[in-house]
């Protein structure tokens, strides 16, 4: 790819296709790690565990909406 000032080439569709796709894909695994954190582990951990894990799993929640 040439970067220079007078010429930035642009991607292409299919490039533009392909990370959409891998960015919908990252998405949906970062969703389901979330899921597994509250469905999983929550149960299992004490009172104060579970507020961390609430912080952590608000934070994926967070990180996810940045980037939409």
């Amino acid at each position: 790819m040439n970067l220079t000032s007078d010429a930035i080439e642009r991607p292409s569709a299919s490039q533009v296709s392909v990370f959409q796709a891998s960015f919908e894909l990252d998405h949906l695994l970062l969703s389901a790690l979330q899921a597994s954190i509250l469905d999983y582990l929550l149960p299992l951990a004490s009172v104060r565990e579970s507020a961390h894990l609430l912080q952590v799993s608000a934070f994926v929640v967070l990180g996810l909406n940045r980037f939409r």
